[in-house]
């Protein structure tokens, strides 16, 4: 949005990301420490998971999907 000078909808995704953050923080989510992944600096999980439940609900639900997929024992 920057790169094409669409001021209104960089300041609205700007916004998103800095509320997602907020709130993670705010909660203490950490979505890569549920998953085992642990950081060097604690707080990096948190903001990076602030980012991405910043992308909304279906994004997050198409990936929490995919990583089921990847952990369910195949039917064969």
């Amino acid at each position: 949005a920057i790169i094409e000078k669409q001021w209104k909808t960089a300041a609205t995704q700007a916004g998103a990301v800095a509320l997602g953050v907020l709130l993670c923080f705010g909660v203490g989510a950490d979505f890569y420490a549920a998953l085992g992944v642990n950081f060097n600096v604690a707080w990096i999980g948190i903001a990076l998971t602030g980012v991405f439940a910043s992308r909304g609900a279906n994004y997050v639900s198409d990936l929490v999907k995919k990583m089921q997929a990847l952990s369910a024992p195949s039917a064969e």
